[in-house]
């Protein structure tokens, strides 16, 4: 929430709390645990396994059990505590039951002052802790000391449960959400191994079957495009394509004095496009309506699928299949690093799938994916 010039009052506000936040620091307002960590050594750990989870820097590094060994280390996280690891502001969570920690995480405990999920909350939706956490030199550390002095604001506990119940339920829907993605991109990886294998066929809208696949090379399929322009002399669109089939990307205002080339080449969009030095890796991609106009060099030749014999929806997901991107790799000769150049001859001798009729039983797919993709019913349950 941000506060208005001179006051400490959010912009926005639940209608029924009113009056100035008190601002004060963490060593304040809350309660840090890091006194009660005592040090262990790599065997004791080892004699002390248990079913407490036991964390640093880079998440749980072991378990341990529940009291130590002979007074070497104690508990020092309870259920409801807030820890938070030194190496980035996004490793920090809320504890779910009692935990042990190394020197490389800070244990931070609600008062009577600061609840402690909203102090979770406070900081975790600001971006304040980016500085904090570059006072070291080598490496990125929030010290106590820093901790300590960070301000924070202090409504009314009424008014923090308020806040922090009301985001920590905004934080579960969209955890429920990513979840739900995840399964059903699980789900269309697996039906499409099923597709492109012909395990599973679609029907026409009359009932009947489409016709039988062919295999066809894709210089039966793709004309290459020429579309060059000489070198901008202002600052221009480049695009580039991910690795791993994960499609364009776009750098908006690129300087054409940074490039050496004096020809570039125009992208429209529904190109294929491939990255021929990283081919091998998964560098092709179909390109979208926003990067039409955009220039790319001749390391990023672009083909135009024919009309009547292919479609880019099809394409665009017959690319992502691991199959081609093995083809791709066997095509692309050299081990000078990460640098395998394409073999464009080669990438034309390319077998691939090819459907009579094929406009139609690409759009039919493309329907079919967006329905499973965009499913209000499907994401609310």
């Amino acid at each position: 929430m941000r506060k208005k010039l001179n006051k400490n009052v959010p912009v926005l506000r639940f209608p029924e709390f009113e009056g100035d936040w008190e601002i004060s620091n963490v060593g304040s307002a809350c309660e840090v645990k890091n006194n009660l960590r005592k040090p262990i050594s790599l065997p004791e750990r080892e004699l002390m396994q248990g079913s407490y989870p036991y964390y640093g820097p880079t998440g749980i590094i072991d378990y341990l059990n529940e009291y130590g060994l002979d007074g070497k280390f104690a508990l020092i996280g309870e259920d409801g505590d807030h820890f938070l690891k030194y190496k980035s502001w996004s490793q920090t969570q809320l504890a779910e039951g009692r935990f042990n920690a190394n020197n490389h995480v800070h244990i931070i405990s609600g008062t009577d002052k600061c609840l402690v999920e909203w102090f979770f909350a406070y900081f975790r939706h600001r971006n304040i802790i980016d500085f904090l956490t570059r006072q070291g030199a080598a490496r990125y550390k929030l010290n106590k000391a820093s901790l300590f002095s960070l301000r924070i604001a202090l409504p009314s506990m009424a008014e923090q449960e308020k806040i922090a119940s009301f985001l920590g339920a905004v934080d579960t829907r969209l955890n429920q959400l990513r979840r739900k993605r995840e399964l059903l991109q699980t789900y269309k990886r697996g039906v499409m191994q099923k597709l492109f294998s012909q395990q599973i066929r679609f029907t026409q809208p009359d009932g009947s079957h489409f016709p039988n696949w062919e295999r066809k090379q894709l210089g039966d399929v793709l004309n290459l495009v020429v579309r060059e322009v000489n070198k901008p002399s202002e600052n221009y669109l480049s695009i580039g394509i991910r690795s791993h089939m994960k499609g364009t990307f776009q750098k908006p205002g690129s300087d054409p004095s940074k490039i050496e080339m004096d020809k570039l080449y125009v992208v429209h969009d529904n190109d294929l496009i491939v990255n021929i030095t990283f081919a091998w890796e998964g560098a092709i991609a179909i390109a979208s309506e926003d990067d039409h106009g955009g220039l790319v060099s001749h390391r990023f030749p672009t083909y135009v699928i024919q009309k009547g014999k292919s479609s880019p929806h099809f394409f665009e997901h017959l690319i992502k299949q691991e199959k081609i991107k093995y083809i791709l790799s066997l095509i692309s000769p050299g081990g000078a690093g990460r640098n395998r150049v394409l073999d464009k001859k080669d990438f034309f001798k390319t077998t691939c799938f090819k459907v009579l009729r094929f406009l139609h039983c690409a759009c039919w797919y493309k329907s079919w994916i967006n329905s499973v993709l965009s499913d209000n019913n499907l994401l609310a349950s």
